[in-house]
């Protein structure tokens, strides 16, 4: 379990990234992340994975490792893909066998011999993923990992990380895709303007609307309702 206790950021200039909110992730879930640019959902993941330092509270981790996929991560566009993976994972002790490997599962061992200025965005997506992969660690966090991907793509990792769940693993995911969220994840956080407005299950949620989308774009309007009557007043 990770135990989230008044967990806040302000920036040096000013700007809050993140208001004080509890939450607590059970092992073995799947949490997704939503909400608009700017909301808060990097700045959350940038305090979990250490990034940056919390104002207030703490992050109370079940367990030391993750491993994590950043957004847009840059990789040397003069090495091919199997060069970058290869050299990733000698920095993490992982055999060249085990790269292999998981260039194959994503689907990139076909073109791993190609620069990577050459791949496409998802291709870039599926090897950021892959490196991920490298440190088989028992929390996931992955921040917009299905961006750039076509939808065979985005359908495997649905299956990958369903998998990787049945296997016991915690998964902390960011997206803006909400049909990603109403088939796997198992808990939602939404938010807006550093606040964390909607702190659920998905099932619970889904008892009082068809989908994720339709909460969220609900919860919106209400907020853009009161926002015209403060301005009216």
């Amino acid at each position: 379990m990770i135990q989230i206790k008044k967990l806040s950021k302000k920036y040096k200039t000013g700007n809050i990234g993140l208001h004080p909110f509890d939450f607590e992730i059970e092992k073995g879930s799947i949490v997704a992340l939503t909400g608009g640019n700017g909301a808060g959902k990097s700045t959350f993941i940038k305090l979990l994975t250490n990034i940056i330092r919390p104002t207030t509270g703490s992050i109370q981790w079940g367990v030391q490792r993750f491993s994590y996929m950043p957004d847009d991560m840059e990789f040397p566009t003069n090495l091919t893909g199997l060069e970058a993976i290869r050299l990733l994972g000698a920095l993490r002790n992982v055999e060249e066998e085990k790269c292999s490997r998981i260039l194959k599962q994503v689907g990139l061992y076909d073109v791993r011999n190609q620069k990577i200025e050459t791949f496409s965005k998802g291709m870039k997506q599926r090897l950021c993923f892959a490196q991920a992969l490298l440190s088989n660690e028992k929390v996931l966090i992955l921040d917009e990992p299905t961006n750039g991907l076509d939808p065979y793509w985005i359908k495997w990792m649905k299956t990958f990380l369903l998998e990787e769940k049945r296997k016991g693993k915690t998964i902390i995911f960011s997206t803006h895709n909400f049909s990603f969220v109403d088939d796997i994840a198992d808990e939602l956080l939404f938010f807006y303007e550093g606040h964390v407005l909607i702190q659920n299950k998905v099932n619970t949620l889904k008892l009082h609307s068809s989908s994720i989308e339709n909460t969220i774009v609900s919860k919106l309007e209400q907020l853009m309702q009161e926002k015209q009557k403060l301005n009216s007043n």
